[in-house]
């Protein structure tokens, strides 16, 4: 009977032996890894824009103070749309997570929009409109542990029989004060940063500084 114990002890402590622990898992997400894996992704030739054009601009920043950092591509679209787009890479410890978001005023100003950041909170704020309308489709995103996640999306949208705008938060209906004060809790746009004016560098540039 003792032997039958013991032997199903050493079974249990075996097992547990081989599930990986949390700490072998977030070792493996390091600021070393993380430049390794935006320097491969580089290096296949992505990200591209819509237009099969490759981003040309770089910079490396630490999003939600975690010390591993993120890559932000830039593209300034300049012959056609004349909107500024970004891809945002984050590494999670196993593969490259992008989000792509994009700013400024579409050809006859009919897209407007604007992009930031709030500096080491891991949050991203893309507010979109129609100038045409008023509508807004604003969306705020999180940054965990090299994940994204859409954290609130805000639509304004107007009604055009009774050119009255309608509030949604996360699908549901509220009102302009209740959307605000729920969003101002959440994102202080007076400490908020663009990121179109980050320092940007080449992409050649910056695949030497991956290595």
């Amino acid at each position: 009977m003792k032997k039958r114990i013991f032997s199903l002890f050493l079974a249990l402590v075996m097992a547990l032996c081989l599930v990986p622990s949390a700490n072998t898992y977030a070792a493996k997400r390091t600021k070393k890894a993380a430049l390794k894996a935006y320097y491969a992704y580089l290096k296949s030739g992505k990200p591209q824009t819509y237009r099969d054009k490759k981003y040309n601009k770089f910079t490396l920043m630490d999003l939600d103070n975690d010390k591993i950092p993120e890559l932000v591509a830039q593209y300034k679209d300049r012959e056609g749309t004349f909107v500024d787009y970004y891809v945002i890479l984050a590494y999670d410890g196993s593969t490259v997570q992008t989000l792509d978001v994009s700013e400024g005023v579409a050809g006859a100003g009919g897209f407007r929009g604007n992009l930031s950041y709030m500096p080491k909170k891991g949050l991203i704020y893309n507010l979109t409109w129609s100038s045409g309308t008023g509508s807004q489709y604003n969306t705020l995103y999180s940054l965990k542990n090299g994940k994204f996640t859409t954290k609130v999306k805000m639509v304004n949208e107007r009604d055009m029989k009774t050119y009255k705008l309608n509030y949604t938060w996360n699908g549901k209906k509220t009102t302009e004060k209740k959307q605000n004060a729920k969003f101002n809790k959440l994102y202080n746009t007076k400490k908020a940063k663009t990121f179109d004016k980050l320092k940007y560098i080449s992409r050649k540039k910056m695949l030497s500084k991956l290595k």
